[in-house]
């Protein structure tokens, strides 16, 4: 079997092109104990500029509807069949940018196109696939997998974790909700002693901004910026805290999403501080997460404390769900269900 990964307008060294490479690694080494299933597989990226490599793919794995719109045309009479990597709700996410219906509509009649147009699909979680396969059954009979964010991040044991130390590793984006975060660690510092607030981000003139219009005296003088540099330093930064922030909105977006922190926090052996609304991975998470009800516990004025319940709970989780292994069967079972589908 031969897949191509199209990279085809994806930007060398961006987070999208570090993902789309992850995914093709994954694609690589899924083998396993079915490795007769795959003999003759190769693993290949290309661009669109060479329509006689295109169209030699047995399986092309598109990252966007544009990839598999163009793709679908450039494969007319070929034997190629695309399998779409489905990364999120793309009119969803511009209506929430640009409030614009016709936008919202047109997206909406494009994403239908292009699911079918695909002959498989990859998901990032499986309240993704349930919702697709709600908003299109005539496609879910087709192949699928879900395929969860990895971390390539590993707990530090030469580091040590600081009791009651909360953290946030990432970007100062509303959507990532870092003023609620602070609004959080106001309560907790006020009902937990000895609290430390560690915050990795490039943004950190944001940080402080946000931290000082919505921050506590007292957290403020318990608050440490850092901006990180380097696998090593991330690793270092996640082993040495317990706790760690995830906060969204419960909204359809982030429903269906698989955030690549929830990842790295779990393997480095992080508890995570998160809300419902990443519905398939919560309810998956027991003792190496912490579900909270922001808007009650910000308005309720109780008590705000959490119990760490050891490194080992998290990446026992990560391992189970979210490590490259796990991802990797996933991948060998989703081979085995193409070679069945189109055999």
């Amino acid at each position: 079997m031969k897949f191509g990964f199209c990279f085809q307008g994806v930007a060398p060294g961006s987070a999208v092109s570090l993902a789309w490479l992850r995914l093709m690694n994954q694609f690589s080494h899924a083998g396993g104990t079915t490795e007769e299933l795959l003999q003759g597989r190769s693993i290949g990226r290309f661009s669109m500029d060479d329509l006689r490599q295109v169209r030699s793919q047995e399986f092309i794995v598109c990252l966007n509807v544009w990839q598999v719109l163009l793709l679908r045309m450039l494969l007319i009479g070929s034997k190629a069949r695309i399998l779409y990597w489905v990364q999120g709700l793309v009119a969803e996410e511009s209506y929430l940018k640009r409030k614009s219906w016709y936008r919202y509509i047109l997206l909406r009649l494009i994403e239908f196109v292009a699911f079918l147009s695909s002959d498989g699909y990859i998901y990032v979680s499986s309240y993704m696939a349930d919702f697709y396969d709600e908003r299109y059954p005539l496609f879910g009979h087709r192949p699928r997998v879900v395929v969860a964010c990895t971390s390539d991040l590993k707990s530090r044991h030469d580091v040590h974790r600081t009791p009651a130390s909360f953290c946030y590793l990432g970007g100062m984006a509303p959507w990532q909700n870092f003023d609620v975060i602070v609004r959080l660690m106001n309560v907790i510092v006020r009902t937990t002693q000895n609290v430390t607030f560690n915050v990795a981000t490039h943004e950190q003139g944001i940080a402080r901004r946000t931290l000082e219009q919505h921050g506590s005296s007292e957290l403020i003088g318990i608050t440490n910026i850092v901006s990180l540099t380097g696998k090593s330093e991330v690793e270092r930064f996640l082993s040495a805290n317990q706790f760690g922030f995830l906060i969204r909105d419960d909204d359809s977006i982030n429903r269906v999403s698989s955030p690549i922190k929830l990842a790295e926090y779990l393997s480095c052996g992080v508890s995570v501080i998160t809300t419902n609304a990443i519905r398939s991975y919560v309810k998956l998470l027991g003792e190496a997460a912490h579900i909270v009800d922001v808007p009650r516990q910000l308005s309720s004025g109780e008590d705000l404390k959490f119990d760490y319940a050891g490194a080992e709970a998290s990446l026992e989780i990560y391992e189970r769900h979210f490590s490259i292994e796990s991802v990797n069967r996933s991948i060998k079972s989703f081979i085995a269900s193409l070679v069945k589908y189109y055999a």
